[in-house]
C-alpha cells in the first residue's frame, strides 16, 4: 500500500477510537433515560397498596438502617448502613511494575428508605450501582457514597491488614505485597437518594433490588433524566465530528492509494 495512504488510515485510526468511545458512553445514557422513562414514579405507600408492582419503580427518599442495622466499615471502622471495599495490589517483576485488577468485597446490607407515606427496604446492590450521570454544575452530585482511599507498603500497615484477614477481606498478613491499596465506600444513615428499582416480593411487603438495570443517585429525577438526555445529546454530537474526521482521513487515503495505483 501506498505509504501515504497508510499514513492516512493511521491518523484516522485516533478520530475513529475516539468516536467509538464517545459512542458507547453515549448509548449507555440514552440506555439510562429509557429506563428512567420506563419507570413508574412512586410514594413508599402507593407501592406496598398494589398487588403487581411495574418492573421498574421511581422512588425518592431518606435512608435509614432496615434490618441489618448500623455496619462498622472495615477499613475506617466508621459507622455505617453499607460499604464496599476494592482492594488493589502493587508488584514488581522483571524490571516492570504491575497493578493488579480491583479485587471487591461488599456488606450484604439490607437498608429501608423512607418517604412521608411510609418505608420500603432496598438491597445493598442499588448502592453498588450509581446513576452516573454527569452535572456541569456538581459533577460529582450522583455520588452517593463516602469514599476514602488507604495505601500502605510492605511493613506497613499491620494492624489494618490483621484486622481485614479476619474479616475475610485479604489474606495477605503475613506475606503483604510492596504496594497496596484499599478503596472503601460507604454509604451513611439519613443520606437522600432516588432510587430506580425492581421491586421483588419480602414477605407481605415490597424490597427493592437492581435488577433490570437499577441503581441509585443523590440527584432528583428530573436532573436524572433532564442530565441524561442533555449529555446523551452532546456526546452524539461528537461522534458524528470524530466519525467524519475518520471517514474524510480514510477516503484521502483510499484518494492516495487510487493515485499510486493509476501512477505505476
Amino acid at each position: 500500500m501506498d505509504d501515504t495512504a497508510v499514513t492516512l488510515l493511521a491518523i484516522a485510526a485516533a478520530p475513529g477510537a475516539i468516536a467509538a468511545v464517545f459512542g458507547a458512553t453515549a448509548a449507555r445514557r440514552q440506555s439510562l433515560s429509557r429506563r428512567l422513562r420506563q419507570a413508574v414514579p412512586m410514594t413508599c405507600r402507593e407501592l406496598a397498596a398494589t398487588d403487581r408492582a411495574p418492573k421498574l419503580v421511581l422512588m425518592a427518599g431518606r435512608l435509614q438502617p432496615g434490618p441489618t442495622g448500623q455496619l462498622t466499615s472495615p477499613v475506617t471502622q466508621r459507622r455505617c448502613l453499607w460499604w464496599r471495599v476494592d482492594e488493589t495490589h502493587t508488584y514488581e517483576q522483571e524490571l516492570r511494575t504491575y497493578t493488579t485488577s480491583p479485587v471487591t468485597h461488599r456488606s450484604q446490607a439490607v437498608v429501608e428508605m423512607h418517604d412521608e407515606t411510609g418505608s420500603v427496604l432496598l438491597d445493598g446492590q442499588l448502592f453498588d450501582r450509581f446513576l452516573e450521570v454527569y452535572d456541569i454544575d456538581n459533577p460529582t452530585g450522583f455520588r452517593l457514597a463516602t469514599h476514602d482511599i488507604v495505601e500502605g507498603n510492605r511493613g506497613g500497615r499491620g494492624k489494618l491488614l490483621l484486622r481485614l484477614g479476619e474479616l475475610g477481606i485479604c489474606d495477605f498478613a503475613d506475606n503483604p505485597p510492596p504496594k497496596f491499596t484499599f478503596h472503601e465506600m460507604r454509604v451513611d444513615q439519613y443520606s437522600r437518594i432516588t432510587v430506580l428499582g425492581a421491586p421483588v416480593r419480602d414477605g407481605d411487603s415490597w424490597r427493592l433490588t437492581a435488577r433490570h438495570g437499577g441503581g441509585s443517585s443523590t440527584q432528583s429525577l428530573e436532573t436524572l433524566l433532564a442530565e441524561a438526555d442533555r449529555e446523551a445529546g452532546g456526546l452524539f454530537r461528537f461522534v458524528r465530528v470524530f466519525t467524519l474526521i475518520a471517514a474524510t482521513l480514510a477516503a484521502l487515503a483510499g484518494l492516495a492509494q487510487l493515485a499510486a495505483i493509476l501512477g505505476q
